[in-house]
């Protein structure tokens, strides 16, 4: 029984050592290996698949556009839903502020790309 054990785990070894020198990327294949140890197993098949109205889209960039466009929708439905102002410093002028708390206001896109462009000099 033991020496059954010791011919296999030899083999096993050797199977390894195959798998990495013939890898053109060794780096990955040890790490393929170190995960298949610790059951990290990563799942070769990444297909994406989505489920529609009109059937099931395996495209990855389409299935990327039409989640793009159903979260935009769906934001556009609740500002429209809650009445928000379609400009955020009329929100802000409306906000009172309490001297004992820490509010931070909404930033806006053009506020990041000034930060931004003042980093960059």
């Amino acid at each position: 029984m033991v020496f059954t054990y010791k011919i296999v785990l030899k083999e096993a070894k050797k199977d390894i050592d195959r798998f990495i020198k013939k890898a053109t990327n060794k780096q990955k294949n040890i790490w393929q290996v170190i995960n298949k140890q610790f059951g990290k197993c990563s799942s070769s098949d990444k297909r994406i698949e989505l489920k529609t109205e009109t059937g099931i889209v395996t495209n990855p960039q389409k299935v990327a556009e039409m989640l793009n466009a159903y979260f935009v929708e769906t934001v556009e439905e609740i500002i429209k839903q809650n009445n928000y102002p379609s400009n955020t410093h009329i929100a802000q002028s409306k906000i009172e502020y309490c001297p004992n708390s820490i509010f931070m206001l909404s930033i806006i896109e053009n506020e990041v790309e000034c930060v931004v462009k003042k980093i960059q000099r």
